[in-house]
């Protein structure tokens, strides 16, 4: 198999490490952090783990975190997430770096990368699921963590607790900045340090938008907001935005599950 930036992965490795993370069984990967059920998996790229969640109202599994960079990289070994330059300093602030959550990755680039993992597991993905990106509304399951009347990933207070990563006080520009909020990050942060919602899944709100499979007329959906929003109504869950398909950008990236 080749990777979209030329370098040849096994398929077999690949496939042994997916049939681990089904059955638990041989290669590398191993379970993590087993949830009620001990369903929870983990996907060992080769020194990346892509950690999964079992969600029970979905009846399958959602990424513990947004794909990050290094993750990326094992199908694109090229990629860039690039940087971006305060507006006032002219400081440059990466968003490289193997734990941040890769971005300038188009809807197309996920949906790849995702098909990339179901090719080289075909026969070991249980029966009937796949890798792939969540629908609009398994995306609103996942940040109300099925409570429907639930306002923000994080609950119904606020302000955000100081770990959902937006644009406060730290922020990296002039842009309208949240009250009173200061998580540390003047662009995005590592994955594991956006904030952690009820259900076990980090930075479902912030650090970056996220990708869904929902279609409005030519565009797709991404929900989630980012690092660099701080309007209250974009924070709630029910705020998404519309790009083509196409569109790479600094502040989208992508959450996979592996649902029916």
């Amino acid at each position: 198999m080749t990777t979209a930036g030329g370098s040849r992965i096994s398929s077999g490795c690949i496939a042994g490490v997916i049939a681990a993370l089904v059955h638990g069984g041989c290669g590398t990967a191993r379970t993590v952090d087993a949830g009620p059920e001990g369903r929870d998996l983990s996907l060992d790229l080769g020194g990346a783990a892509m950690q999964f969640v079992w969600i029970d109202a979905l009846q399958g599994w959602a990424g513990k975190f947004e794909v990050t960079n290094g993750e990326y990289r094992h199908f694109d070994p090229g990629h860039d997430s690039q940087a971006f330059t305060h507006v006032t300093t002219q400081e440059r602030l990466t968003l490289d770096d193997d734990r941040q959550p890769v971005v300038y990755v188009s809807y197309d680039d996920a949906v790849r990368f995702a098909d990339w993992l179901n090719r080289a597991g075909a026969d070991q993905v249980p029966e009937g699921y796949r890798v792939r990106l969540p629908s609009g509304d398994e995306w609103s399951a996942l940040a109300q963590c099925g409570d429907e009347d639930r306002l923000h990933p994080w609950g119904d207070d606020w302000p955000p607790p100081p770990d959902w990563n937006y644009h406060g006080a730290e922020g990296a520009s002039g842009w309208l900045k949240l009250d009173g909020h200061d998580d540390g990050f003047p662009v995005s942060c590592p994955v594991e340090r956006s904030g952690r919602n009820d259900w076990g899944l980090y930075g479902v709100g912030g650090n970056v938008w996220e990708w869904t499979s929902e279609q409005r007329d030519a565009s797709r959906v991404v929900r989630g907001t980012s690092w660099n929003y701080a309007k209250p109504s974009n924070l709630r869950c029910a705020a998404d935005h519309l790009n083509v398909p196409s569109d790479r950008v600094n502040v989208i990236g992508f959450r996979l599950v592996i649902l029916q």
